[in-house]
């Protein structure tokens, strides 16, 4: 099973969102561009990022402050989305099942997937939420709902911290880099969280893919003979 996460890896979605969030910040009282927000946020979804910023300011949300902001991120996707470069291509080649995995509300995935025309690659039931699972033990509550193992599973991710949990789970990672304001740095980070793997482009996937599905002992030789 191949699981993407969606915000940066399947949908060019950051600007998008960061932008949106950041304007509604501003309007309840907190001053903050769209680049600090992506910043604040390393992916995650605008109901966490309220919370934790919550807890540690003392600053109050109005109870639909998530909700508009999905709603208008929602808005945005329908003329201003667009698919990750190459991602199409990626998908249209790997012939493992797929799953969307996110944090983010299911209606907000579905709209993005839709709006950059991604939605027919995944299934109804392979498209996942954090809110479906819960946030402890996400990976493996995934696994039980879908019948496999971690260990049979590999994640592409952009999130460090994602592919630190997903690591520890026993998931095979994929870091991707691409499309980062400082993919270098992004990418040292995401090797530093446990990525098996780190990609900067898309078209790199499918032989990324089939090189972690290769036995380990097959792997090795090969880097031994310099194949890898």
């Amino acid at each position: 099973m191949i699981i993407f996460s969606c915000n940066g890896v399947l949908i060019d979605s950051m600007r998008i969102v960061a932008d949106t969030a950041a304007r509604m910040f501003a309007d309840s009282g907190v001053s903050l561009n769209a680049v600090t927000y992506e910043k604040l946020s390393d992916g995650q979804c605008v109901a966490r990022v309220c919370r934790e910023y919550e807890s540690r300011t003392g600053h109050n949300f109005k109870p639909s402050f998530a909700s508009h902001a999905y709603s208008g991120i929602i808005h945005r996707f329908e003329t201003e989305l667009h698919a990750v470069p190459h991602i199409g291509y990626a998908l249209s080649w790997l012939r493992d099942p797929k799953c969307v995995f996110s944090e983010w509300p299911k209606d907000v995935i579905r709209a993005g997937l839709e709006s950059a025309g991604l939605a027919h690659f995944f299934a109804r039931h392979r498209v996942v939420s954090f809110h479906d699972t819960g946030f402890e033990q996400p990976f493996f509550v995934l696994g039980k709902m879908l019948g496999i193992a971690p260990s049979r599973c590999i994640l592409v991710c952009r999130s460090p911290a994602t592919i630190a949990r997903a690591t520890r789970s026993g998931l095979q990672t994929i870091g991707f880099a691409g499309h980062a304001e400082h993919s270098e740095e992004h990418e040292r980070h995401l090797l530093a969280a446990g990525a098996t793997a780190v990609i900067t482009d898309m078209r790199q996937l499918k032989q990324t893919v089939v090189d972690l599905q290769q036995p380990h002992h097959t792997r090795m030789q090969a880097a031994s003979a310099g194949w890898c």
